[in-house]
């Protein structure tokens, strides 16, 4: 693209895509270029048919899909030189020290150091959407601090009593080390004593907060085996481990100095920025049906066609199905009769009623039902319409009913 001059207010968008899950080809969603200015008139009147002022909403067929793709495109520019702000780390201290370091601050970096579940405020470091400049601002401060709110593992030390036995419930039987687990063994057995007060698991042995508890726990059971009570083989190589014990996360606010730099960027401004593109959908039923208000007519109708405005696209549905079918129901809902619009090909379906007309087999007219009282009311100036909507099986496209009318040949009394 060559810069221009003039700036255009103009954006084209000239095709959006997506790619299917069900066959894992690009599918493209937009007939043709559309057009989005920020004047009310385009600059070009060849695209006034797709040109939209600010926003524009596209519908398309159902697609199911997990990428789409947008091409925009804007043939002017200027070239400019862009002055972007940033945070680098400024002279902290203790566990945010770390960050010091770094050319510029990364708040993602703030869990490999240490800081655990780290809660800010983002717009301490991001200008609000309105005031884009604000940080440029040379009257700004040129250092700031931002506080943080965390959570640290505080470890602290304990202390384990730790033996071996031979475990028998394992082939071959095996010297095993095991915990003491402190158990309260009130009037167990001395056999039973000894299971209970042993623990494979380090997560349940029993843990002393000072070295002086554990080593009370370690008299107590050489204690045991001098009395005889218990078996010096069921505590082989008796000591006393010190191990780091993390205690529950404490939340704690702290604070992170930064200073603000400025870097300049080579850059091309375009005239017209875009806000967001959104992408939507709409859940559908495999069914559906419409039923109208009573068209009511000034005389009893004698003959009834109906015309739709319709459109649905089929890749590999079966053409022959009717996917919209339309009747008309003269007692207010309680007997219907299908009809076939006058611009589709007739399918035995008729494309004209007759009401009480009471014509002779041989003077009817082929594609034309004829209904006469009792079968249908005296009275026909009341219509209803009914449409019903069917998805074809396996495809993501919806029928869809732009619009439709009826007709009707009157008898005037």
């Amino acid at each position: 693209m060559d810069g221009v001059e003039s700036p255009s207010s103009e954006i084209k968008v000239s095709s959006i895509t997506a790619v299917s899950q069900s066959t894992n080809q690009i599918v493209e969603l937009l007939n043709s270029p559309i057009y989005i200015g920020s004047s009310f008139v385009p600059q070009n009147v060849e695209v006034q048919k797709n040109y939209y002022y600010n926003q524009a909403v596209i519908y398309f067929p159902e697609i199911n899909t997990s990428e789409i793709i947008v091409n925009l495109q804007q043939s002017s520019y200027s070239d400019i030189k862009l002055q972007h702000s940033y945070w680098k780390p400024y002279y902290n201290t203790g566990l945010a020290s770390a960050l010091n370091a770094q050319n510029r601050f990364d708040p993602a970096s703030l869990n490999s150091i240490g800081f655990q579940d780290v809660q800010y405020n983002l717009s301490d470091l991001v200008p609000n959407v309105l005031r884009p400049n604000q940080l440029k601002d040379q009257s700004s401060l040129v250092t700031k601090k931002i506080n943080i709110t965390y959570k640290e593992n505080l470890k602290v030390d304990r202390y384990l009593v730790s033996f071996k036995r031979i475990n028998t419930t394992i082939t071959p039987s095996a010297l095993q080390k095991y915990y003491y687990t402190n158990f309260p063994i009130g009037f167990e057995s001395l056999v039973k004593q000894q299971a209970l007060a042993a623990e494979p698991n380090i997560d349940l042995a029993f843990s002393y907060e000072t070295l002086e508890s554990a080593e009370t726990a370690k008299r107590y059971i050489q204690q045991k085996i001098s009395s005889a009570e218990w078996t010096s083989n069921n505590f082989q190589d008796l000591v006393i481990e010190q191990i780091k014990k993390d205690l529950s996360p404490k939340s704690i606010t702290g604070s992170i100095s930064l200073q603000r730099n400025f870097e300049i960027y080579n850059a091309k401004r375009f005239s017209i920025g875009i806000r967001s593109i959104d992408i939507n959908y709409n859940t559908y039923a495999q069914k559906s049906q419409i039923i109208s208000k009573p068209f009511v007519f000034g005389y009893n109708v004698k003959n009834l066609t109906i015309s739709a405005d319709t459109s649905l696209s089929l890749q590999s549905g079966d053409s022959t199905i009717s996917y919209i079918k339309y009747y008309i129901s003269l007692d207010d809902a309680k007997k219907w009769i299908e009809i076939s619009p006058i611009e589709n090909p007739f399918n035995g379906i008729p494309e004209v009623l007759s009401f009480n007309e009471n014509v002779e087999s041989f003077g009817q007219i082929k594609g034309v039902s004829y209904f006469n009282y009792p079968n249908i009311p005296i009275d026909t100036k009341s219509i209803r319409i009914k449409i019903e909507l069917q998805k074809p099986k396996y495809e993501n496209t919806t029928p869809i009913i732009y619009s439709y009318q009826i007709a009707g040949r009157v008898e005037q009394i």
